[in-house]
């Protein structure tokens, strides 16, 4: 897969540091946010192709920053949380958050729901340009 732009946003900084650190070690460009509205500013400033999520922020919590940014893109997101009740799962996924997984996580999981995400997003293209970036 080519490089990947990543948003990391979790106002837990050990949390933050240390999914950063493992997928810059995977050759993803990271971009980091501590905050819902440091989020929102990252994500329009930059183009990222995936959003890692926390949904328990002070502020503008994740439910709010995924509806925000599901107004204008369609960017695969994935929400972080320590939640695990089955209404906050469903808020999420009403909230347009493409999966969802329970801290503590394993990396090779986070990982390979990354992977799935995008792959799911890739094949949402054209066929025409799907062609082109395989």
């Amino acid at each position: 897969m080519k490089e990947c732009k990543v948003l990391v946003v979790d106002d837990d900084l050990l949390i933050l540091k240390f999914v950063s650190i493992n997928l810059e070690a995977r050759n993803w460009q990271v971009f980091q946010a501590a905050d819902g509205y440091q989020a929102l500013q990252v994500f329009n400033d930059n183009k990222v192709d995936l959003i890692l999520l926390d949904i328990m922020m002070p502020q503008i919590d994740g439910f709010d920053v995924c509806r925000t940014i599901r107004r204008t893109s369609s960017v695969p997101i994935i929400m972080l949380s320590g939640l695990d009740n089955p209404q906050d799962k469903a808020t999420c996924f009403d909230a347009g958050a493409n999966d969802y997984l329970t801290k503590p996580f394993s990396l090779r999981v986070l990982f390979a729901r990354m992977e799935a995400v995008l792959r799911r997003a890739q094949n949402k293209l054209p066929a025409r340009e799907n062609r082109q970036s395989a």
